[in-house]
């Protein structure tokens, strides 16, 4: 197993109350990770219309595009450091970032 299926795995074979604080904690830090101020996430909408407040006007598409290009990259980039790192744990390799 991998990752976070094999704390899952392992906390569920422990006790309920510890899979559900797991659960919790999985749920909590998927939000946040969704405010982060990169558009293809939640956090980067808000972004914007806050940035198109304060200015009151529209911000130019080709800047959000801009933006949305460099925002997907950064998602992808964190995608392969853990898709790396579990590819390593299975392998012996990786980044070994734990």
């Amino acid at each position: 197993m991998v990752g976070v299926s094999k704390v899952a795995h392992d906390t569920i074979l422990s006790s309920l109350a510890d899979a559900v604080v797991l659960l919790a904690v999985v749920s909590l830090s998927l939000a946040i990770v969704n405010l982060f101020p990169f558009l293809p996430l939640d956090g980067g909408h808000i972004f914007w219309a806050v940035v198109e407040k304060v200015r009151r006007r529209p911000v130019p598409f080709s800047v959000m595009e801009r933006a949305g290009v460099v925002g997907f990259m950064l998602v992808i980039g964190l995608f392969l450091i853990g898709f790396t790192n579990d590819i390593g744990r299975l392998t012996g390799g990786g980044f070994d970032v734990r």
